[in-house]
């Protein structure tokens, strides 16, 4: 994996949580993380598809945010 490729992930991942109040730790973070990958792997390739893939699927079936 790129550099380019490991810093669109993360700023998907940073615009998430920030938008969706979801904590930068913890299973939920973990889960989100994972879906981002496997989202890319499937040729979700760009910041914009990416992000609607957040939207579209992860967030109707993600588990609750976790307390803090």
């Amino acid at each position: 994996m790129s550099v380019a490729e490991i810093e669109l992930l993360r700023c998907v991942f940073e615009a998430t949580c920030a938008e969706h109040q979801i904590p930068r730790e913890g299973s939920c973070a973990e889960h989100l993380a994972r879906f981002l990958m496997f989202e890319f792997n499937l040729s979700t390739s760009t910041e914009s598809s990416l992000l609607a893939a957040v939207d579209e699927v992860y967030l109707r079936r993600a588990p609750p945010h976790e307390e803090s």
